[in-house]
Order: structure tokens, then sequence, then C-alpha cells
């Protein structure tokens, strides 16, 4: 089992909007950010594409994370 913690807390379960979540993040997202998002969120479901984008624009990427003895 891995165990990784996050560095930007969306506050997506919260957020009044899928605007301020999307400034919100854009916001805070630096190099090596992990990024805590609920699957269980409508406004973030509303938010990730546009947020996806932005991030592969400013050069960003996305990596899984994997156990150290998986294959």
């Amino acid at each position: 089992m891995l165990s990784m913690g996050w560095n930007l807390r969306s506050m997506d379960t919260v957020a009044k909007s899928s605007e301020m979540l999307l400034q919100k993040l854009i916001k805070n997202t630096r190099s090596n950010s992990i990024i805590l998002l609920h699957d269980r969120c409508e406004i973030t479901v509303e938010v990730l594409t546009q947020y996806i984008d932005y991030c592969l624009t400013e050069g960003f990427t996305f990596v899984t994370l994997k156990c150290p003895n998986e294959a």
C-alpha cells in the first residue's frame, strides 16, 4: 500500500461555484502539486476538463503513483 499526502486542498466539497473552484486550483497549482479532489462532487466534475487543459497548457504533467514493489 502506498500512502501519499496532498499539498493542495481544493475545498471542492464546499466550493460555492465552479468558477471559484477553478480559479483556486489555477492560483495554487505548483510544480509537484498533489491535489485533493473528490469525484463525488458535481462541481469538481464540471471544472476538471478545464483544469486539465490549463495544466497541460502551462506545461504540467500528470503521473500515476505506484507502490515501489509494483511491476
